[in-house]
């Protein structure tokens, strides 16, 4: 298995440089321009809403080369010719005004323009308003964005998807990655062929689950290392108790906070588990709870006052990633690894940015907690005929989050083909078959979201 994880980080460390690479090869100017010239295209305009009596006028248009950001001004750009209003797509009720303008009635004006493959250019369209505001939809290859046109402003606004089109900038950076990095792979996959002759998918012999004596401080050592660490960044950060920063912000703020409220205050208010009218005008409750808060430690929350859900919600962010270098530290230490290696990695795990970033999603992080014993659940039944612990664990996965527990099994479907090769396993069919059927046993499980609409009417 050391082999597989070798060439695995291999590719992994291939395709990372690659991209690194090519934001630094590639100039960023050309990015725009080659996603045009692969792919050619068609941007449009139409008017979403305008004020009665409003001309939309085309003031300019041509064609042009990006600055070297993104973000740079589209009057930085280095103008090249301008574009024949004949290249545009209108109907008959566009004219051309006195000052030679394309003008019409606003009210439902559209108009569009369609480009070449291997024009090697972008296009910027000049647009202003007479006799009123308008809100104009523009369209182009990979998105649309809306801008307001306001006649008061008085100049003309200039308007070009290389400055919101991620499609524009990303698909060459992407396409360069792919080339080089499966050069870079192709290249050290050789070399560690040639320095390891032995086949790089597999050991010698299978790597059984290894039983260790494991020091009685390493568990704890592996919970309180990764906590101790999330509250020295608080502390340093700002963040409730040591400060006024707090974690309920974007999703946390707008969704998880307000259930929170709701849950804290269920049993002196008596708030339906089933029901409430308080859901815009009334709804099933159930459901969001089981996207929500199947998780046991959100009942911690009776333990707090209503003044210091901030507090809760930083105690149990970093109570999930204490236990979520609990449970890696499990498996390491099941597969065999040293201690010092198993705090080592667990804490990586516990504390690694996907982990922050689902912070503002409590819910989340409860899988990230489970999917280790998952892991160890997976590799028992495989290697020992033992599937009781991957069938419960991967069933409680999927009551906590329903959203994230497929991603763990689409993840267990990924770990159990890395392990038939790792162990150079021959009974790959009959292994299969009792791994879908454990699968299956473990999502066909009844969850309190597949139930909630049943249970609802029941009630009623």
């Amino acid at each position: 298995m050391k082999k597989g994880f070798s060439l695995i980080f291999l590719i992994a460390f291939s395709f990372a440089a690659a991209y690194l690479l090519c934001g630094k090869i590639i100039p960023e100017s050309l990015f725009p321009a080659v996603s045009t010239s692969l792919t050619g295209g068609k941007e449009s305009f139409q008017v979403i809403s305008a004020d009665p009596g409003t001309l939309l006028q085309v003031v300019w248009a041509y064609e042009a080369k990006v600055g070297q950001s993104q973000r740079q001004k589209i009057e930085n750009y280095q103008r090249g010719q301008d574009i024949s209003f004949k290249r545009f797509h209108t109907d008959n009720e566009w004219s051309i005004s006195e000052e030679g303008y394309l003008q019409r009635d606003a009210h439902e004006a559209a108009l569009s323009f369609s480009y070449p493959k291997y024009s090697n250019n972008i296009y910027v369209f000049c647009l202003k308003t007479s006799g009123g505001d308008a809100i104009v939809r523009h369209d182009y290859p990979g998105g649309h964005s809306f801008y307001r046109i306001e006649e008061k402003n008085g100049d003309a606004l200039p308007l070009s998807s290389a400055v919101n089109s991620d499609f524009a900038w990303k698909i060459p950076q992407w396409g360069c990655t792919l080339i080089i990095g499966g050069l870079f792979s192709l290249i050290l996959v050789f070399l560690f062929l040639r320095w390891n002759r032995n086949h790089p998918f597999i050991d010698p012999e299978p790597l059984p689950e290894t039983k260790t004596e494991t020091p009685p401080w390493l568990y704890t050592a592996a919970f309180l290392l990764p906590v101790i660490l999330a509250f020295i960044v608080c502390g340093i950060s700002g963040f409730v108790p040591f400060g006024n920063r707090t974690f309920i912000y974007n999703d946390m703020l707008n969704q998880n906070y307000k259930f929170i409220l709701y849950l804290k205050n269920m049993p002196k208010e008596s708030n339906d588990l089933f029901y409430s009218f308080s859901k815009v005008l009334g709804g099933d409750m159930l459901s969001l709870f089981s996207f929500y808060f199947n998780d046991p430690l959100y009942f911690l929350i009776l333990l707090f006052p209503e003044s210091q859900i901030p507090l809760f919600c930083t105690v149990l962010i970093i109570l999930h990633l204490g236990l979520a270098g609990l449970s890696m530290c499990i498996y390491l230490r099941k597969n065999g690894r040293s201690p010092s290696g198993s705090i080592l990695f667990s804490c990586a795990y516990a504390l690694m940015s996907f982990n922050i970033v689902c912070a503002e999603n409590l819910h989340f992080l409860t899988c990230m907690v489970l999917l280790p014993i998952v892991m160890l659940g997976l590799e028992r039944e495989i290697r020992q005929q033992k599937p009781l612990l991957y069938i419960l664990l991967l069933a409680f996965s999927l009551i906590c989050n329903v959203y994230f527990g497929w991603m763990i099994c689409l993840f267990s479907l990924i770990w159990f083909i890395f392990i038939e090769i790792s162990d150079r396993r021959k009974t790959f069919i009959n292994d299969f078959i009792n791994f879908m059927m454990h699968s299956m046993l473990a999502v066909g499980t009844p969850r309190p979201c597949a139930a909630d609409r049943r249970c609802f009417l029941w009630k009623t």
